[in-house]
């Protein structure tokens, strides 16, 4: 009876915690104020790859953002810069 019923609290589990990642990624598709926030959170983790991809972003707040975050490292960014260019390019 016990294995039945950690069955159920595991299976609900898995659909909660599913339900959950299918919200904050449909967050984070639909606005914009999610994505900027999530530029902040990776630049402070050092994500500078990340950022490169997000300064691509259609919404401009977003793009700033990361340009923004990007110019903050300086001199660091330029090789993470280098490859997003030369894989834009061939």
């Amino acid at each position: 009876m016990k294995v039945r019923l950690r069955r159920k609290h595991l299976a609900f589990a898995a659909v909660l915690l599913g339900g959950l990642a299918l919200l904050v990624a449909l967050c984070y598709a639909l606005s914009p104020d999610v994505r900027v926030g999530w530029v902040r959170v990776l630049a402070r983790l050092g994500a500078d790859e990340s950022l490169a991809g997000m300064a691509e972003d259609p919404d401009k707040d977003v793009r700033a953002a990361a340009i923004e975050s990007l110019v903050g490292w300086s001199y660091r960014a330029v090789p993470t810069l280098v490859r997003r260019l030369s894989r834009a390019s061939g």
